[in-house]
């Protein structure tokens, strides 16, 4: 059973931020997150906010740069969804 996905404003802010292929395959990668939040994330470390469980995403553009995609998330009183309360990205290439 997959978790339901609620997007906080800042990480609605911070994915409209991304290039479009890359916000494609980040909503891949959520679906995959959602399948299995507690096997695919870690608790969150600084310098991003505590209290959090952090997931990591490598992803490529069609410009050969690589994304580096922290999505900062927390489990919902509910226990059926996560909260996505931010999204860091690096860009190497």
């Amino acid at each position: 059973m997959s978790y339901a996905v609620v997007w906080g404003p800042e990480a609605e802010d911070d994915y409209a931020k991304l290039p479009p292929l890359v916000q494609s395959r980040l909503l891949d990668e959520i679906d995959r997150l959602a399948a299995n939040p507690v096997g695919l994330s870690i608790k969150s470390h600084f310098p991003y906010r505590p209290n959090r469980q952090m997931f990591r995403a490598t992803i490529e553009d069609e410009n050969g740069r690589t994304f580096y995609v922290y999505v900062l998330f927390k489990y919902l009183a509910d226990e059926t969804s996560i909260y996505i309360s931010e999204i860091a990205s690096q860009v190497t290439g």
